[in-house]
């Protein structure tokens, strides 16, 4: 289940302000889909699953709109899963897609391919996220 920070705080019955992301990411998991997402914009995202939950920071861009920046996200995240990839690694695969996404003025914005996604400069910053590897 992949959810943003204010709908995970809706359907645990927690208020947004203050919200541990990864304890309402780990409680969310317990309830049933095995593994979730909890987004975080530009903060980035916890991952929770069997292995625990974790923290992975956003590649850091300038960001010129985020108008579809959750589309871009899900779409590269389900099909790097699809790939064969571990949750883990498909999710900072979508973060560095999002992170292309934002940084392209909506008026010009061609999604990121996936050479530009797989750029050693962008998957740098990924490979040591520390997350669980879901």
């Amino acid at each position: 289940m992949v959810v943003n920070k204010g709908e995970a705080a809706d359907l645990l019955g927690r208020a947004e302000a203050g919200l541990d992301a990864e304890r309402a990411a780990a409680d969310l998991a317990q309830k049933g889909p095995g593994a979730v997402i909890v987004t975080l914009g530009g903060e980035g995202l916890v991952l929770a699953g069997a292995k625990g939950a974790g923290h992975y920071p956003a590649p850091r861009v300038k960001v010129v709109s985020t108008h579809g920046a959750g589309d871009a996200f899900i779409g590269a995240l389900a099909a790097e899963w699809a790939r064969g990839a571990s949750l883990a690694d498909a999710a900072a695969f979508a973060q560095t897609a999002a992170a292309l996404h934002v940084s392209r003025p909506v008026a010009t914005r061609a999604r990121p391919t996936e050479t530009e996604t797989r750029a050693p400069v962008f998957l740098s910053a990924q490979v040591s996220h520390g997350g669980p590897g879901v």
